[in-house]
């Protein structure tokens, strides 16, 4: 009974670090993506763009830099839900995992 505890504990372990994996893969596509679209789009440079970005996913908004076209407003709309849902998994799927490794190691040091 203990021996199947531990093991499906070290599966779910396993489990959840590779949905980690997939979702900071996921965030960084999306982070990566967004400002090279804005890069192009808006023509801004690679670093105003990663600072637009970036100000826009952790919903800060300075509003220092603002899209002036009308395709990137559009994009910065639908970018801002895909980027701050991304996020806020992100930031869940790390709380998990943290979770998931601190009962492995809770259980291995309770065993000894």
């Amino acid at each position: 009974m203990v021996k199947g505890r531990i093991r499906i504990g070290k599966v779910h372990y396993r489990r959840s670090h590779e949905d980690l994996h997939m979702v900071l893969l996921l965030f960084f596509l999306v982070y990566f993506v967004g400002i090279f679209i804005f890069h192009i789009i808006e023509g801004w440079t690679f670093l105003d763009s990663a600072y637009f970005v970036t100000a826009t996913i952790t919903t800060i908004g300075y509003g220092d830099f603002v899209p002036v076209t009308s395709l990137g407003k559009l994009l910065t709309i639908f970018f801002a839900w895909i980027g701050v849902s991304t996020g806020f998994f992100l930031i869940f799927k790390i709380s998990e995992w943290r979770k998931t490794h601190i009962d492995e190691l809770l259980r291995k040091g309770l065993k000894k």
